[in-house]
């Protein structure tokens, strides 16, 4: 009798690239769920801004490099990229000068 295998899709969503107090980071914990068969189960999505630089911004992209070939790399990888849904996510309120010359 063969039995399915439930899959799992954990979202792994922060990390700053920096070990933690437990001697582990972000990039360490991605690249183990995603080459180990311990985790074969696991579907991995990571949520982040990217762009191009510099023909999208002036600045930098908060994504690592390193996490997105890790992400593209693997089958069982998906890369959100939340750029794609700016304007959706991200709220500008409108301008105004402060009153009385903000003094």
């Amino acid at each position: 009798m063969s039995r399915e295998v439930e899959r799992l899709q954990p979202v792994l969503a922060s990390g700053d690239g920096k070990e933690n107090e437990f001697g582990t980071s972000f990039v360490e914990v991605l690249f183990e769920v995603l080459r180990h068969d311990t985790y074969k189960t696991w579907d991995v999505t990571v949520a982040s801004f990217d762009w191009e630089y510099p023909n999208a911004a002036n600045v930098r992209s908060p994504t690592s490099a390193k996490v997105k070939n890790l992400v593209d790399a693997s089958p069982r990888g998906n890369f959100l990229n939340l750029f794609d849904h700016y304007s959706k996510l991200v709220y500008h309120k409108a301008w105004k000068p402060l009153r009385g010359g903000g003094q």
